[in-house]
């Protein structure tokens, strides 16, 4: 049983999200138009994966080194690096070939230094991109927020890797 849902983690990434953009609005070169930055809204969903992950495995009294955006080769970046587990963050999912190619590349380049490698997506409604995340990525390390129970699985994929 996980401490969070994934009702909870996109009521407390869309509460968060809000915050960000209004203190956003507060800085004193603001000039009146409402930041609507893509990179803020992966940025606050991949820190809200990150502290929920955290709960989650502190509970469970495990304390992995984390890091984010770690390089771990030529042109290749991990949005969370919990221990040995290398974890892809998309709030929206993954779009066209580019994409596909990219997550195949850094789950190649991940298991070739002994690292594992998984996805999770906030939200995939395109039945043919949820195949292709699987299929980059493998079915046991792709993750969909907008499926009920997919937290619970996330979270025991990636307790398993670091044992």
């Amino acid at each position: 049983m996980t401490r969070y849902t994934q009702d909870d983690i996109h009521r407390l990434y869309e509460r968060n999200h809000g915050t960000a953009i209004e203190n956003l609005c507060k800085v004193e070169v603001f000039c009146g138009t409402r930041p609507t930055l893509t990179c803020v809204n992966g940025w606050v969903f991949e820190q809200t994966v990150r502290h929920c992950l955290s709960h989650e495995l502190t509970v469970l009294n495990l304390h992995p080194v984390t890091k984010e955006q770690e390089r771990i080769g030529q042109r290749v970046v991990i949005d969370l690096l919990v221990g040995t587990v290398g974890i892809e963050i998309k709030l929206k999912g993954l779009f066209g070939p580019t994409d596909f190619n990219r997550v195949r590349k850094a789950s190649d380049q991940a298991r070739s230094q002994g690292l594992s490698y998984l996805c999770l997506v906030g939200q995939e409604s395109h039945t043919p991109y949820r195949e292709r995340a699987m299929n980059a990525v493998g079915r046991d390390n792709a993750f969909f927020l907008d499926t009920p129970g997919q937290w619970g699985l996330f979270v025991s994929r990636v307790v398993e890797l670091l044992h």
